[in-house]
C-alpha cells in the first residue's frame, strides 16, 4: 500500500504550476512553474527547500487565489505544520497542532469552501479525525471531526458548494464519511466496505448535486494466491451512496497505487492511478475509458493532479529513486512529458564508530512559557539504525529524571524529534542528552538548561 502521500501540487492560475514532495529523508522540495518565466539556470521549473532533513511525511497543499498558497504536513514528532507562500514574500512557516496531535501513518488533507477560508483535516492519535478552518481575519479554530477508533488510514475531503465539506476516511471495514454544512454540525455516515486501511482515498465533485468517492482495496485470495488490488468508487446523488468497481484487480492496479482524482469541468472527471507495470494511468467517464501516460516502471507510488483550465489536465508523479517527472495534455494534444527535478544525491557515508553528533536546542513553544521542547538531532549514523535517545533532567543538581526515546535515522543517517519538558521556576533545571545507535555507538553528550 501507499504508506505515505509524499506529493502536492496547486495550480493558482492557467499559466502556473507549483508541486511539493518528500524526499526519503524526510525533507520538502518544492518546483514553481509559471508559463514563459524562466529561472536563473534557463529552466522552467524553480527548484527550492521548503523544510529541511526530518520534516515530514504526508503532505497537502491549496491555493485560495492566485497570489497565495498554503502547504502543510504531518511532521515526525506528529506535530502539523503549515508554510504559506505569498507572491513576493519571504515564506512564512507555522504549527498548526503540537506534537502528538497526528497519527504519522494517518494522512492529511485541506480543501477551500469558500475564496476567504481554509480547512485542513487529520487523522490524530488513536484513530480520532481532527479538524482546523480558518477564515480570512481571523485564528485558526480547531475541532474534532469523528472520535477515538474512527479513522485506520488516510483521508480525503472535498466541497460541493459554498459553505460545505464532506470529510471522508479508512474505518476499520468500512469507509466512513462526515458532512458539514454553514452550521458546522459534523454529520457522521458510512458509504462502503473496504479490505485494507493503509490505501489511498481520494474525493470528487463534478457539479454542486453529485460527489464521488475513490479508495484503494486489497482482497485476501487465500493462502498461497497474490493479493488482488483494485480501486472502488462510491457516487452520491439525491441523497444516496451507490458502490461499485472503478478500476478492477484485472486491469492491474498496483499495491502501492496512489490515487488522484479531478473535474476539469462540470460534470467531468479524471481518476489517475498507477498500474502493476509502473504505468501512470487515466481512467475518464466513470470506467468506461482508460488511458497510459507513462511507460512502464516510470512511476514508483505517489502522483498528484490538477487542471490549469477546463481542457488541461498536469499529472506529477516521484520515480522509484527519487526524481519527479510529469506530464501534460491539453484537449485535441498530444501528451508532452517534461522532466520536474533530479533523483536526491545519495546520502554522505557515515561517520566511523564513535563519531555520530548530536545537537540539542530548548525551544520555547509558540505563545507559551511551559513546558518548553527539546529539538534534538542527529547525524553520521547508519541508514535506517535504530536510536536511543536518552535525557536525564537535573534540577538544583539533583538528578530527578531519565527518559528514553526510541527513534530511527534515515536513509541519510540523520534523525530529528522534539520532546517537550518542563523548566521549573525558581529553579536551576538542566538536561543532560546522549543517544547510542545500535549499529553506530554512542554520540557526543550535551547539556542545556534553562534558568527560571
Amino acid at each position: 500500500m501507499a504508506e505515505y502521500e509524499r506529493i502536492a501540487a496547486v495550480s493558482r492560475f492557467p499559466g502556473s504550476i507549483d508541486v511539493w514532495w518528500v524526499q526519503k529523508d524526510g525533507s520538502i522540495q518544492g518546483a514553481k512553474w509559471e508559463d514563459g518565466v524562466q529561472s536563473g539556470e534557463g529552466e522552467q521549473w524553480f527548484i527550492y527547500e521548503l523544510a529541511p532533513a526530518g520534516s515530514a511525511y504526508h503532505i497537502t497543499a491549496l491555493s485560495r487565489h492566485r497570489n497565495t498558497v498554503d502547504v502543510w504536513w504531518i511532521g515526525e514528532d506528529g506535530s502539523v505544520q503549515g508554510a504559506r507562500l505569498n507572491e513576493g514574500e519571504q515564506r512564512q512557516r507555522y504549527e498548526l497542532a503540537p506534537a502528538g496531535s497526528a497519527y504519522r501513518w494517518g494522512g492529511i488533507t485541506s480543501v477551500s469552501k469558500i475564496p476567504g477560508s481554509m480547512d485542513v483535516f487529520w487523522v490524530g492519535t488513536n484513530g480520532t479525525v481532527q479538524g482546523a478552518t480558518w477564515l480570512n481575519g481571523y485564528n485558526w479554530n480547531k475541532y474534532p471531526v469523528a472520535p477515538e477508533q474512527s479513522a485506520y488510514g488516510k483521508l480525503t475531503a472535498v466541497s460541493r458548494t459554498p459553505g460545505s465539506v464532506d470529510v471522508f476516511w479508512i474505518g476499520q471495514k468500512k469507509v466512513k464519511g462526515a458532512r458539514s454544512e454553514e452550521d458546522r454540525l459534523w454529520k457522521r455516515y458510512e458509504i462502503g466496505s473496504v479490505e485494507s486501511t493503509n490505501g489511498s482515498i481520494k474525493a470528487v465533485s463534478t457539479d454542486p448535486w453529485s460527489m464521488e468517492v475513490f479508495w484503494h482495496v486489497q482482497f485476501d485470495r487465500g493462502l498461497g494466491n497474490p493479493m488482488d488490488h483494485s480501486i472502488f468508487r462510491a457516487k452520491w446523488e439525491e441523497d444516496q451512496w451507490q458502490t461499485s468497481v472503478a478500476v478492477s484487480y484485472g486491469e492491474g492496479v498496483h499495491s502501492n497505487t496512489g490515487i488522484a482524482a479531478l473535474s476539469r469541468f462540470t460534470g467531468s472527471k479524471d481518476l489517475i492511478w498507477i498500474s502493476k507495470k509502473r504505468s501512470v494511468m487515466r481512467t475518464v467517464r466513470g470506467a468506461v475509458e482508460q488511458y497510459t501516460i507513462s511507460p512502464p516502471g516510470s512511476a514508483w507510488e505517489n502522483l498528484t493532479a490538477v487542471t490549469r483550465f477546463p481542457g488541461s489536465l498536469d499529472v506529477m508523479w516521484v520515480a522509484y529513486e527519487g526524481s519527479v517527472h510529469g506530464a501534460s495534455w491539453v484537449e485535441g494534444e498530444e501528451w508532452k512529458y517534461f522532466d520536474i527535478a533530479p533523483p536526491p544525491p545519495p546520502p554522505p557515508p557515515p561517520l566511523p564508530t564513535g563519531q555520530q553528533r548530536i545537537d540539542v536546542i530548548l525551544e520555547s513553544m509558540e505563545g507559551r512559557v511551559e513546558p518548553n521542547r527539546l529539538a534534538i538531532s542527529g547525524l553520521g549514523f547508519q541508514a535506517n539504525e535504530s536510536i536511543k535517545v536518552i535525557f536525564t533532567v537535573y534540577v538544583n543538581n539533583k538528578k530527578v529524571k531519565v527518559d528514553t526515546l526510541n527513534t530511527q535515522s534515515d536513509t541519510a543517517g540523520t534523525f530529528f524529534i522534539k520532546q517537550e519538558v518542563q523548566c521549573n521556576l525558581g529553579e536551576s533545571t538542566i538536561f543532560e542528552v546522549k543517544s547510542f545507535g545500535s549499529t553506530s555507538g554512542s554520540s557526543n553528550k550535551l547539556t542545556v538548561s534553562c534558568q527560571q
